[in-house]
C-alpha cells in the first residue's frame, strides 16, 4: 500500500521455508523466534539506514512508525519468555508456561 502512494511497484518472491518443522521443546522454539524477530529488526534498520543516506525522511518516519516500536517490543516480549521458560525448566515447567501462554 505505502509503495503504491509513493508511485512505486511491487515485486514479490518466494517466502523460505523455515529450516525446521519441529523443535524439541518450547525453549528451542522460542529461541529460534528471538532469532527471526532479529534478523527482521536488524533488516528494517537497513532499510531505515538507506532511507536516511538518500533523504527520505517520510520513509524514515514510516517505518519507525509502523515497524520499529512493534519490533523492539515483539524482541522484549520473546526475550522474557525465553527467561522464563529457562527459570521454570523442562517437564512440569515448561507444561504449565505453555497453559498460562494458552489462558
Amino acid at each position: 500500500k505505502y509503495q503504491n502512494k509513493r508511485g512505486g511497484r511491487v515485486v514479490l518472491q518466494p517466502i523460505q521455508k523455515p529450516d525446521r518443522d519441529e523443535w524439541g521443546t518450547g525453549l528451542e522454539a522460542m529461541e529460534t523466534a528471538l532469532s527471526l524477530e532479529k534478523t527482521v529488526n536488524q533488516s528494517l534498520l537497513d532499510l531505515h539506514s538507506i532511507a536516511g543516506n538518500h533523504g527520505d525522511a517520510q520513509m524514515t518516519d514510516f517505518i519507525e512508525g509502523e515497524y520499529l516500536e512493534e519490533q523492539v517490543a515483539a524482541i522484549k516480549e520473546i526475550s522474557d519468555m525465553i527467561t522464563n521458560l529457562k527459570r521454570v525448566g523442562p517437564g512440569l515447567g515448561e507444561w504449565q508456561f505453555d497453559q498460562k501462554l494458552q489462558s
